[in-house]
């Protein structure tokens, strides 16, 4: 009789795991149509499609890209956008050379998919921004503006992003510049006013206390990029130090997740810490999980040290 040890196991994952990972977006996207019950889909994200700008509690210019959640039904739009968060998960990933199963099979990928959340559009704009599909200036530049759909994400970034390369960053602004005009003639002059008011009042949720239990202690960690020598480290690490800022959920733990090169086999099972205290925190275990972006930090110091001491860099 033949046996199968972990290892063949393991080997057989490995070689097939594109595969695996495509079945289980398509799983994931169909298993959509069978649930019933509202989410962050219903209850924010058609709303502000549908011309509730208050909605959203996102920046008004976030309608350009938000508009589509509107037409159809909460089924059916539910569908669509889980189908294109979990391809665009894998575009970057595959963009990376990244293990695709460390990310699908991640918590915060899956709360992801679960609540409906937009985090996918953020994760393209880095993605745009960072160069990793082209090297055209205009769509880097677009890629600024649909980072800053979620500010709290990839403001550091885009930081870090200015300060390796000043010069081509200038060459990105011109997107920008237009969208930020254009936002001003549709909107208001005002709009940014608002929708910083409008965020104070965003419901309290136990996604974010992660991050809030923190503050303003963890704003320390915002330094943390630029202690690192290599550029795509600098980034990665600007990515997770951000997960301390407030209002920073934990299904937006993947946008740094799919940007980790390498992304360890541990980051899967690490990411689902917090139910280990979940038989005597209850929903308050999502606490617990501020561990996880923190032994994420520490393991991208050591390894950029490690290869600093070494004289080599990170794989690009």
């Amino acid at each position: 009789m033949r046996t199968f040890s972990f290892s063949a196991i393991a080997r057989y994952v490995k070689r097939n795991q594109w595969f695996i990972a495509i079945e289980l977006a398509v799983l994931a996207s169909i298993t959509t149509l069978f649930m019933v019950g509202d989410n962050d889909l219903s209850f924010y994200y058609q709303p502000f499609a549908r011309g509730c700008l208050e909605c959203g509690y996102v920046p008004y210019f976030a309608y350009w890209f938000l508009w589509p959640l509107g037409l159809f039904s909460h089924k059916v739009t539910y569908f669509f956008l889980t189908a294109f968060s979990a391809g665009v998960l894998l575009a970057i990933t595959y963009r990376r050379r990244a293990n695709p199963l460390v990310v699908l099979l991640s918590f915060p990928a899956m709360a992801l998919l679960w609540v409906s959340q937009i985090d996918a559009i953020i994760a393209l704009g880095l993605g745009l921004a960072f160069g990793l599909f082209t090297k055209n200036n205009h769509w880097r530049g677009l890629g600024l503006v649909m980072a800053f759909i979620k500010p709290q994400i990839s403001l550091l970034a885009v930081i870090v992003l200015l300060w390796q390369s000043p010069k081509k960053f200038l060459k990105m602004l011109p997107v920008p510049i237009i969208a930020a005009i254009a936002s001003f003639i549709q909107f208001g002059l005002d709009w940014p006013l608002k929708w910083l008011q409008q965020a104070q009042s965003l419901p309290t949720h136990e996604y974010r206390q992660t991050a809030q239990m923190l503050f303003p202690y963890s704003l320390i960690l915002l330094l943390t990029p630029f202690f690192i020598k290599n550029k795509d480290r600098q980034l990665q690490v600007a990515l997770v130090a951000s997960a301390f800022l407030p209002q920073y959920s934990i299904y937006s733990y993947v946008v740094f997740i799919v940007f980790l090169k390498p992304a360890s086999w541990w980051i899967a099972p690490l990411s689902f810490l917090w139910l280990l205290f979940y038989p005597w925190l209850g929903e308050q275990s999502h606490i617990v999980q501020i561990v996880f972006p923190l032994i994420v930090l520490i393991s991208l110091f050591i390894q950029s040290y490690s290869e600093q001491s070494a004289g080599r860099v990170a794989p690009k």
